[in-house]
């Protein structure tokens, strides 16, 4: 499920229209109705994969939490606090970003390229957050961690702006 567009993978796109029922099949190909399912499809995928990137930065902050548990030296706890609080916030704002930007799914005003750059910015932050999930912490600094939180962030807000400019 965490692929959005890498080689072979089946994206979120393709597998939300390979799941379509029989009536939508159907109601798909009624020219307009096309459309319609298109753009519906692409919310999903958004909200789908969003969801899932923010359930995984709360995997990473709950490894951060057991982290801070288990440091002796309370010095570095305010580091590894900021670290925690700059999680919880990215992983809000994109969890609770608002549901597909209203009419930026619109077939009739998004351009492929335009989404292929939000998609491959969903992927790389995506990328990013399995590889924390999967990161050592002991071996890591928290301002080096932080860096990486931020820069996600950083990658978030680039997507807003690509999608607030279509409106």
């Amino acid at each position: 499920m965490h692929n959005i567009r890498r080689g072979g993978d089946m994206d979120l796109r393709e597998k939300s229209r390979s799941q379509r029922g029989s009536l939508e099949k159907l109601v798909a190909k009624i020219p307009g109705f096309g459309g319609y399912f298109e753009r519906d499809t692409r919310r999903e995928a958004d909200a789908l994969q969003r969801r899932y990137i923010a359930d995984t930065l709360d995997d990473v902050r709950a490894k951060i939490q057991r982290r801070m548990a288990s440091l002796k030296d309370l010095s570095a706890i305010g580091e590894w606090g900021k670290v925690d609080q700059t999680l919880i916030r990215v992983a809000q704002t994109i969890r609770f970003a608002e549901y597909g930007y209203a009419g930026f799914f619109d077939t009739m005003k998004v351009k492929d390229d335009t989404l292929d750059r939000i998609y491959d910015i969903d992927a790389d932050i995506l990328d990013q957050v399995l590889r924390l999930k999967e990161e050592d912490l002991e071996a890591m600094e928290p301002t080096a961690l932080l860096e990486t939180i931020r820069g996600m962030e950083e990658q978030f807000r680039t997507r807003k702006s690509i999608m607030e400019e279509v409106r």
